[in-house]
């Protein structure tokens, strides 16, 4: 109880404040305030003022306030029925300029929190259809059992129950599956605009959480919407873009699978074998490495990578940069550990590997 009286006097404090400073110290006050509150005190008290900032005058209070609230949500585990709807009603239509800000700052704290408002948003809507209709209560909390004299026979009961699930589960799955979809949308648009419209420094705060935006939009929008847009790093001038793109490429062919890694994200990331940057270079060497050690490229492929593309591993053991060098050995020793037996790998590496050097170097 004394903890939500420090916190609703920050509140109005906040509330009332001239310079930024007051407010942003407001804020961390606030977020400390959070990790002991429980989750009606944080949605009812902390929420409001903090999206009550995120027009403030102050680019920098706006950027404090876009984090705060995702730190916030992020906490809540349960709510009452008529707080479901918080996100498509509330959140988001608040987060609507900060997405567009003209401020650099603000556009990065909204990049560095859009896996987290996904995340949050989506298991509101899980915990929410799993309210009943008439809940006023808490979602995580159970309701209070029947009384002894109003309980039907137990087999009475479960007939019931069973013929109630059979009633509501299609329906209420269907509902839970359009609200999914319109949540999806809503989040794509704002990647897909930071992806191709923001700068930089914003896209690099986007991708350090590409993996959990993965789990967020599944593997057919993953691979049908995030792909395409992260291609298009590896053609753009900024050189920390093109290694930020294959520093990742694992991950997401980690989670969309050997099919898909194969046959499009190890062509994406080959084509960063032939890079004017030699980190980017020594990136795609690793991510490639990566992807053979979990196990995501055939055995044609791998030695493709290897030997055959006309950038491959093998010859860029002789390349200047030593970085490069020591990620082209990578490669190698991940294909060998890859392969069956010792035998195979002396046969279908070690020698072609000790090959290639000396033919490159040899005069044509």
């Amino acid at each position: 109880g004394s903890l939500i009286l420090l916190a609703q006097l920050v509140c109005v404090t906040m509330r009332h404040a001239r310079w930024p400073r007051t407010k942003l110290v407001s804020l961390a006050l606030l977020l400390r305030f959070g990790l002991y509150l429980d989750d009606e005190a944080r949605l009812q008290r902390l929420v409001p003022h903090v999206v009550s900032l995120l027009d403030d005058t102050s680019a920098a209070v706006r950027a404090a306030a876009c984090r705060a609230l995702a730190a916030c949500v992020s906490r809540v585990e349960t709510f009452a029925a008529s707080d479901a709807a918080l996100f498509p009603k509330y959140v988001f239509p608040s987060l609507a300029a900060v997405a567009t800000d003209s401020e650099e700052a603000v556009v990065v704290a909204f990049a560095e929190s859009v896996a987290a408002f996904a995340e949050s948003a989506r298991r509101f809507l899980e915990i929410a259809h799993d309210l009943p209709a008439d809940d006023p209560g808490p979602a995580a909390e159970a309701t209070d059992p029947p009384l002894a004299e109003e309980a039907p026979p137990d087999q009475q009961q479960q007939q019931q129950q069973q013929q109630q699930q059979q009633q509501r589960g299609p329906r209420e799955r269907a509902e839970y599956e359009l609200a999914l979809t319109e949540l999806r949308q809503h989040v794509r648009r704002w990647v897909v605009a930071l992806l191709s419209e923001a700068s930089a420094m914003a896209k690099h705060a986007l991708l350090r959480d590409l993996p959990r935006l993965c789990v967020f939009f599944g593997r057919e929008q993953t691979q049908d919407v995030l792909m395409p847009h992260l291609i298009t790093f590896l053609n753009d001038s900024d050189w920390s873009l093109r290694d930020a793109f294959c520093a990742h490429a694992a991950a997401v062919g980690a989670f969309l699978g050997r099919d898909a890694a194969e046959g499009l994200v190890s062509p994406c990331v080959g084509q960063a074998l032939v890079d004017t940057e030699p980190l980017v270079i020594a990136r795609a060497l690793r991510s490639l490495a990566s992807l053979v050690d979990l196990g995501l490229l055939g055995r044609a492929a791998m030695l493709d990578f290897a030997f055959a593309q006309p950038a491959s591993a093998a010859p860029l053991l002789l390349h200047p940069s030593r970085s490069v060098r020591v990620s082209a050995a990578a490669y190698l020793a991940a294909a060998a550990r890859s392969l069956a037996t010792p035998a195979d790998a002396a046969a279908l590496l070690v020698e072609p590997a000790l090959e290639a050097p000396r033919l490159l170097a040899t005069p044509q």
